[in-house]
């Protein structure tokens, strides 16, 4: 997932029941992706809530973000 360093303009991405997301993968959008609007993560078994926070911090345009079926998040992360 390193490739989305260079996707800074990139609005939405749907990456929904991909196995291999993970919390670097996450860090990676976080990273590159600034303007990103909405996300689907659905069902990624792979992360965890230090993804998430990765996510947050690079993604402060994030309106929509879709972690149904992600059972290793929890509440207070």
């Amino acid at each position: 997932m390193s490739g989305l360093r260079g996707c800074s303009r990139l609005r939405q991405l749907n990456l929904a029941k991909v196995v291999a997301v993970g919390d670097k993968s996450l860090h990676a959008i976080g990273s590159g992706c600034h303007e990103l609007r909405s996300l689907h993560l659905g069902r990624c078994q792979n992360i965890t809530d230090k993804g998430l926070g990765s996510l947050a911090k690079g993604c402060t345009s994030l309106q929509s973000l879709n972690v149904s079926g992600c059972y290793d998040l929890t509440e207070g992360g």
